[in-house]
């Protein structure tokens, strides 16, 4: 099931569960214009940040 932007929804919930922070890896967040890159980017790095993670956001 996908939402109205095109998120996968499971990729989503499995980012947000973290397991990629705690292996250190990096995540690219690629796509058009207006499908809410930044919001996701935010959205993880405030998880990320919570975790203790460090993070950088360059747009």
């Amino acid at each position: 099931m996908k939402a109205p932007r095109g998120l996968d929804k499971p990729l989503f919930q499995k980012l947000v569960a973290g397991e990629w922070i705690d292996r250190h890896q990096n995540l690219l967040i690629i796509g058009p214009t207006g499908v809410c890159k930044s919001w996701i980017a935010c959205a993880l790095g405030h998880k990320a940040w919570s975790y203790g993670g460090i993070w950088v956001m360059t747009v």
